[in-house]
């Protein structure tokens, strides 16, 4: 039978004869993002939706802050974005003169029926309508870009999950003052879970990345035995232990396993003999 390339065999299954080529290494399971998110700005809490044990989507607010002066200012700012009146009527003067210069001109160059004096005097009209057309265009791209600003800073007052998961933690309740990057609210996606165990170097040397093998988490006397692959190993040694770090990853779609919770995990040894299934 093939080989087993990573060397991970599952402890429970190791019987007596295999009991001196293989070493049991025992290590803490966590979920692969847990987030202690903050707020962005100083303020006062208006409203928190959820509350602990609650299921949320990336994207759905956790936390909400006292933001009418920033909600008026929004509306204000986009009164201002969306009010294209003065620009549209100063276009059509602008169109209208534009005629006109196009038809004195002409009448000058043919006929001569209108002075060079009235001439000049349709041409000013022209380019001071037209550089006020080029004014308020840049005052309505001015206030986009101020509208804009204001629904950001408006935005900023609502905390919203980065991820799919799980709230464990609402550290604030309505009308508590926060300040700028005060933790909240704490989310946890368990549906990824990360086994992360020390082991000596010996055996952190013949391990690669992408290798599989079998974790076994222990939830009291219950034996959780999972399914998981090697996504780090440490290039250095901990100077104290001489242990090196590694962690494997595991799916939980169903939550089988809770984060924090135990594990172990049994390697063999570089110098015994290889293991192609134990028995």
């Amino acid at each position: 039978m093939r080989t087993i390339s990573c060397f991970l065999l599952a402890l429970l299954l190791v019987g007596p004869a295999a009991a001196e080529t293989v070493a049991s290494f025992r290590g803490i399971t966590e979920p692969a993002r847990d987030l202690s998110l903050g707020v962005p700005v100083d303020g006062i809490v208006r409203d928190v939706p959820v509350k602990e044990g609650d299921s949320v989507k990336a994207g759905a607010p956790l936390l909400r802050l006292d933001a009418r002066l920033e909600e008026l200012e929004v509306k204000r700012r986009q009164i201002l974005r969306d009010d294209g009146a003065r620009l549209e009527a100063t276009r059509q003067r602008r169109d209208i003169l534009e005629g006109l210069l196009n038809s004195a001109r002409s009448l000058y160059k043919g006929s001569g029926s209108i002075s060079e004096t009235e001439l000049r005097r349709t041409e000013l009209e022209y380019l001071e309508a037209a550089a006020a057309v080029r004014s308020l265009e840049a005052d309505r791209a001015r206030s986009g870009v101020e509208y804009d600003i204001a629904k950001s800073d408006f935005d900023r007052r609502t905390v919203t999950s980065p991820i799919n998961g799980v709230v464990v933690s609402v550290m604030v309740d309505t009308g508590e003052r926060v300040r700028r990057d005060d933790a909240v609210v704490r989310v946890v996606d368990q549906s990824i879970c990360i086994f992360t165990v020390n082991v000596e170097e010996p055996f952190a040397r013949a391990i690669k990345l992408g290798d599989k093998g079998r974790v076994e988490v222990m939830s009291g006397e219950q034996v959780i035995p999972v399914e998981a692959r090697v996504t780090f190993v440490s290039p250095v040694a901990d100077p104290a232990s001489g242990l090196v770090k590694m962690k494997l990853e595991f799916a939980n779609p169903d939550g089988r396993v809770r984060p924090g919770l135990p594990g172990r995990i049994a390697l063999q040894r570089p110098d015994g003999p290889p293991a192609d299934k134990p028995e």
